[in-house]
């Protein structure tokens, strides 16, 4: 039975570590267990862990961080002191701990993989048929001409949101797309890495307010397709391919569903 240092190893040999990043990283345990179960979601949750806990499941694969994180040079008031000191953070501990599970975090090495989220969200979309220029891991995508009205539903159904912010006018053509997935609309980055492709829509996750702002300026639309929608298919695929590769372990993806309700 191979052990989470087998597993681990394999990952990053079809998703290697970008060079100078230090956050793929075992987030509980370590290699030594042998793996009875692999659960893989974009964020394995206390929940996530408690199901995979009861199917003896005992290494999780998570793309963001199982703990929440403390900020460090925080100056508008006290914060936490250490990671324990969150609530949120000693539950899923517990959780780690009663069960035996291991977790390792794969992030930046499954955005930049050959396979990864980029491609898996243009497959999901059923975009990769079409003519896409990559600037660096943000995909450019020339799509058929179609109202910005029909592709914000589109995007809601194929990514299976219960709805989607957008702003644009609905009866404006688009057909040159950009797609900064996941969390890289929380900032300027992601807006900037097409905004000199000549695009017509941006297609993101976590969108603040200002790249709204400076979208109307530019004359692009923007759909905020949220961050786990546009993550979640790279996360899928990479249970698909450990599955393949180790048969003989269930290999289980768990969804992670929208955390959002709107009225």
């Amino acid at each position: 039975m191979p052990t989470a240092q087998d597993i681990v190893d394999y990952v990053f040999e079809i998703a290697p570590n970008p060079a100078g990043r230090v956050e793929n990283v075992y987030q509980h345990g370590d290699g030594s267990d042998a793996v009875s179960g692999v659960g893989v979601a974009w964020w394995l949750t206390a929940d996530i862990l408690e199901d995979m806990g009861r199917a003896k499941q005992n290494l999780g694969l998570t793309h963001e961080t199982v703990f929440f994180p403390t900020p460090r040079g925080f100056s508008w008031g006290p914060a936490p002191d250490s990671e324990d000191a969150i609530p949120a953070n000693r539950r899923v501990r517990d959780v780690l701990k009663r069960h035996g599970i291991t977790v390792h975090r794969f992030h930046s090495n499954i955005d930049s993989a050959e396979w990864g989220i980029p491609r898996m969200l243009l497959k999901k979309l059923g975009w990769d048929r079409y003519p896409t220029e990559w600037l660096q891991d943000v995909p450019v995508v020339e799509l058929p001409p179609r109202s910005l009205a029909a592709l914000v539903e589109e995007v809601r159904t194929k990514l299976e949101l219960p709805f989607v912010r957008w702003d644009g006018d609905p009866d404006r053509s688009v057909s040159r797309v950009g797609l900064p997935f996941g969390g890289m609309c929380q900032g300027w980055g992601g807006a900037m890495c097409p905004a000199g492709a000549g695009i017509d829509a941006l297609i993101g996750g976590d969108v603040i307010d200002g790249i709204v702002g400076l979208a109307r300026t530019e004359g692009w639309a923007v759909i905020d397709a949220m961050h786990h929608a546009t993550e979640m298919p790279g996360l899928e695929a990479l249970a698909a391919r450990i599955g393949l590769r180790f048969p003989a372990i269930p290999v289980r993806f768990y969804p992670n569903a929208s955390p959002w309700r709107a009225s």
